[in-house]
């Protein structure tokens, strides 16, 4: 069934989509198993049968998240206003994870509740769904956990700002169907650049700073045809090129950190002299040819004289005395210079960290 996910397979096996049709509409049927009224309702949503699964509304928490993914990818489909669905479906996922009061059946229903959610986050294959699903748990991780990076998502208007049963939500286990659906989703659609930004987000408010720099640069990768063209701004924002600099001096890449200093909007000059003030000894000469700010090379040379490096300073002279880099050319040629040199060093960078050359 995980393999009939376009209008072809549809046509094919139409016999099939009926009767999943028939069998997710007899919601009501308390003989029917739970897991297999959930399972249909992903296969469905698989082959975008929003129209089909937004019908029924089923009574039960764990059996109205498909409805509700239905109704947000029917709306996102025809471009109607998605604050009421956003809505729905955020209270019906943060519901999901609310720490019942009581015992016995409740304690019961909340564990069949995140069954069937994990059922979902293991077999829906649908992109827009996938997205629109992450992009409710993500709102709720931040708004629960409100952490010092947050992790970025698709969709992020018209969620709530504030969630009223906070402190009965279980936030690893947000986090852990949150981890395995995005798993899941890089598996079914490993080029979506949002969900590697959103794996490297994740990965960087852990810590796991090796993993995060492989997201980014992965993202950044198939976003730009490996670097030939601009990565869009959708996809590396400041916010990720703060992050990949952070990464960088967390793996002790400080020559790289130096690098990617230039890629900002506003360079932090205070932060990127200090770094060079501190590791100017350990600057690989390599990087040399990826450098276009005169301000950061005319430093770097001067951290070099004062701590003796000798060599390593002459090279840095001959850089800034390149003819390109000269700040009275033409803008346009200054501007073709930093486009080559970016090009250069995220091709170079690319190969350091993802492949190991």
């Amino acid at each position: 069934l995980n393999k009939l996910t376009n209008t072809k397979a549809c046509e094919l096996h139409s016999t099939l989509i009926n009767d999943a049709k028939n069998h997710y509409s007899n919601n009501k049927n308390p003989n029917i198993d739970p897991f297999n009224i959930t399972l249909t309702g992903v296969f469905l949503l698989n082959l975008q049968q929003y129209f089909i699964v937004a019908r029924y509304d089923h009574t039960a928490l764990h059996e109205r998240v498909c409805t509700r993914l239905a109704v947000a990818a029917q709306c996102m489909k025809e471009g109607h206003d998605l604050r009421r669905c956003t809505r729905d479906l955020f209270e019906t996922v943060s519901g999901i994870f609310s720490t019942p009061r009581g015992g016995g059946n409740k304690s019961d229903e909340n564990q069949l509740q995140r069954k069937c959610l994990e059922i979902i986050s293991t077999h829906l294959q649908d992109p827009m769904c996938l997205s629109y699903l992450m992009a409710a748990l993500v709102r709720l991780w931040n708004l629960i956990k409100k952490p010092a990076h947050e992790i970025s998502s698709e969709y992020l208007s018209h969620w709530p700002t504030a969630v009223g049963n906070a402190s009965s939500i279980k936030t690893d286990q947000v986090l852990r169907v949150l981890e395995s659906t995005l798993s899941n989703s890089i598996k079914f659609h490993p080029s979506h650049n949002y969900w590697l930004i959103m794996k490297g987000d994740i990965s960087f408010a852990n810590n796991n700073y090796g993993t995060a720099l492989q997201s980014y640069l992965e993202a950044g990768a198939q976003d730009s045809d490996f670097f030939i063209q601009p990565i869009s701004v959708s996809v590396w924002n400041q916010q990720v090129y703060h992050r990949m600099i952070k990464c960088c001096c967390g793996l002790e890449y400080f020559s790289q950190a130096i690098v990617l200093c230039q890629f900002l909007d506003s360079t932090n000059y205070t932060f990127t002299f200090s770094l060079l003030k501190e590791h100017a000894c350990h600057v690989l000469e390599s990087i040399f040819d990826y450098l276009w700010d005169m301000n950061i090379i005319e430093y770097l040379i001067y951290s070099l004289s004062k701590q003796g490096e000798n060599v390593i300073q002459a090279t840095a002279v001959q850089t800034a005395g390149r003819p390109e880099l000269n700040t009275h050319n033409h803008k346009s040629i200054l501007t073709r210079v930093v486009e080559v040199r970016k090009r250069q060093f995220l091709k170079h960078f690319y190969r350091i960290v993802l492949l190991k050359v």
